[in-house]
């Protein structure tokens, strides 16, 4: 579950379920959120400005350590969060410019 603010910005995140080995992808819950490497940390930017893929593939975000895969589909869940989030808010503009 991403939470993301009206301008677009992550704020933060929870994952509900998991089944990733523990010690290794069960570290999304804090890799990504740790101030302290802004190029693991997700929380304040917006994919619109930064990439949310893995830097081996070209991306702006560090990935897991040995959790390659699950990095990759952490930061696709958050990608299609924005996408949901954006077609919402222009459905919601569409209603208002329609009234």
């Amino acid at each position: 579950m991403a939470g993301i603010d009206n301008s677009g910005i992550l704020v933060g995140y929870v994952e509900l379920k998991h089944a990733e080995t523990p010690g290794l992808g069960s570290k999304m819950k804090e890799w990504f959120r740790n101030t302290e490497k802004p190029s693991q940390n997700v929380i304040g930017k917006n994919p619109q400005s930064h990439q949310f893929e893995v830097t081996k593939d070209g991306g702006d975000i560090d990935a897991i350590t040995a959790s390659t895969i699950t990095s990759r589909a952490f930061l696709d869940a958050l990608t299609k969060a924005f996408e949901a989030f954006n077609n919402t808010n222009q459905q919601l503009e569409t209603k208002k410019t329609s009234l």
